[in-house]
């Protein structure tokens, strides 16, 4: 039994006495003691990665990280965080329909070209993809209610109205708290865009569309609103 405690002892010891010496040592060097206080790369210091997706060094670049987050904002319309589900969403979008894919990728790219900018505080979210799935959204409504042969109104609309989704998205942020927003910064977008090319009569509405009326606009927005959300 003397020798075990012996043994237990004498590592205790040693422990304080490193311990002690790599206070010191800190004490004395002050570039040791900042590297110490900003983490080290290697050893215990080592932090773990977070849950959620962050841009890391091979994606510094803007243009790489702007693609990353691109992707991911079509891939979030499927509630996938990744840009091969992206590129592969958008393929077969491309396949199935041009006109739909080209103004899903329009829509993303001017919502997350809007969002770079507004973001700042919020970095997480634009390279998770959750500013960009609104516009893609935005681009796939146009290309329905839209004809291809409106193809510069639809490029415009989808344009402006894809920018005005992160604005949004930010706008009613405080007042969701911690509930998800899911669609509802495409559904008011879309939903007024359409009211608002109704009413002024600025275009002739997709053949294939489903027909509006003005009686009945009030209720094809609550009713769109409801059906519309990802639940």
């Amino acid at each position: 039994m003397i020798m075990p405690t012996f043994t237990c002892a004498r590592r205790t010891l040693l422990h304080r006495l490193v311990s002690h010496q790599k206070h010191y040592y800190r004490s004395i060097h002050p570039l040791s003691s900042l590297k110490h206080s900003f983490g080290s790369k290697a050893g215990n210091d080592e932090k773990e990665e977070p849950a959620c997706y962050t841009a890391s060094s091979s994606l510094s670049s803007t243009p790489q990280l702007f693609i990353d987050a691109s992707l991911r904002g079509v891939g979030q319309v499927i509630f996938l965080n990744s840009p091969i589900a992206g590129g592969a969403l958008l393929t077969g979008l491309a396949i199935g329909d041009p006109y739909l894919a080209g103004l899903a990728t329009l829509g993303t790219v001017s919502a997350n070209g809007v969002a770079q900018l507004i973001s700042k505080s919020d970095k997480d979210a634009y390279t998770n993809g959750l500013y960009g799935y609104n516009g893609c959204l935005v681009g796939c409504a146009t290309s329905v209610f839209l004809a291809p042969s409106n193809i510069v109104m639809g490029l415009l609309t989808t344009t402006i109205a894809g920018a005005t989704t992160p604005f949004v998205v930010h706008a009613i942020k405080p007042v969701m708290g911690s509930v998800p927003q899911w669609t509802l910064a495409f559904n008011g977008v879309t939903l007024s865009t359409l009211v608002l090319f109704r009413q002024l009569n600025l275009l002739p509405m997709n053949d294939a569309a489903p027909s509006l009326t003005h009686a009945h606009d009030a209720m094809l927005m609550v009713n769109a609103s409801l059906q519309g959300l990802s639940l």
